[in-house]
């Protein structure tokens, strides 16, 4: 059971283009052209045990070249190796595989919040403000300037980890997230956690937990979340940043009201079929790409914090507790 959680596949393109998956175990995997590899590639471009993929014990996969003819290739880059060409290479989730004109990428496909939590999460729809909006051009982490934060706001956002991991409950790690977001010394205003499909992009978001908000929020504003935030965040699937605020350096979003405010949004889980984000509303002037590398490290440190208690659970069960 604990191992449906985990999920962890190649998806194959072959120098036809055509896709297909191949699933990975908690074993090694040999690649090439002959009929006993694991994973059998028919191409005279591949050799016939071309290289190799493997876990570790802390659950990471590698890969090797196996002295093959025409090299392995990790992102474009042709793998280092020693003289005997058994260099191990690290790989992370979304890194792509070259061998003999064949791309293998791999993907682990986290649990839904929901499955973490082992209880079906009662959904609430989502007031989205741009209806049909297209996502324009948006700031992510790579425009994030050199700037200094008050060491109050450094130690709110780097001690979250710690207290996340005393936090046995799945749910009341998710809000702990949210309301770290609007503590006294951080700008938020208003957060919560959101579900995108990546099978529907342009269906109804839900919300895994109740909006929380700070004490300055408007009592009777409600929270909209816009749109066009959302599609920049499935479409890139990496932490993005928008305002209200026309002319600035993000991207503009709609919001369900003439109050000024600015957003961020960052991934928590993504799979091949969904995508949650944290969603924080800011005030305008905090809508840079600086503050969201800021609320990026929390986000961050949510998902090592979900990585080890997964590891704690599935050790659980090896042990039989």
């Amino acid at each position: 059971m604990a191992e449906a959680h985990h999920e962890r596949y190649l998806e194959i393109r072959d120098p036809q283009g055509a896709v297909s998956r191949f699933l990975l175990q908690d074993q090694p995997v040999v690649v090439g052209r002959d009929a006993s590899a694991d994973l059998p590639l028919e191409s005279p471009n591949v050799s016939r045990h071309h290289a190799e993929i493997a876990p570790d014990e802390l659950g990471r996969f590698s890969v090797r070249d196996l002295n093959s003819r025409n090299g392995t290739y990790v992102n474009g880059e042709l793998l280092e190796v020693g003289q005997e060409r058994v260099n191990w290479y690290v790989l992370d989730p979304g890194d792509r595989i070259g061998i003999g004109g064949f791309s293998l990428t791999l993907e682990i496909a986290t649990p839904a919040l929901d499955e973490a939590m082992g209880q079906e999460i009662s959904y609430v729809n989502v007031d989205v403000s741009g209806e049909g909006e297209e996502a324009g051009p948006v700031a992510t982490l790579r425009e994030a300037k050199s700037v200094r934060f008050a060491p109050a706001q450094l130690h709110a956002v780097s001690g979250i980890g710690l207290r996340l991991l005393q936090i046995g409950d799945a749910r009341e790690r998710l809000e702990a997230l949210c309301d770290l977001t609007l503590r006294e010394e951080l700008p938020g205003r208003a957060a919560m956690a959101v579900r995108l499909s990546k099978e529907r992009a342009t269906g109804e978001p839900k919300s895994l937990c109740a909006p929380r908000y700070a004490a300055s929020w408007p009592g009777t504003q409600r929270l909209h979340v816009s749109r066009s935030t959302l599609l920049a965040a499935l479409s890139r699937n990496e932490p993005v940043v928008a305002s209200s605020r026309p002319g600035g350096e993000v991207l503009e979003m709609s919001v369900g009201s003439e109050i000024e405010m600015a957003a961020v949004a960052c991934p928590l889980v993504a799979n091949s079929r969904l995508l949650d984000l944290l969603y924080v509303v800011l005030p305008p002037d905090y809508g840079t790409a600086d503050w969201l590398a800021l609320f990026s490290v929390a986000a961050r440190q949510y998902e090592l914090a979900e990585h080890a208690w997964r590891m704690r659970r599935k050790a659980a069960e090896r042990d039989g507790g």
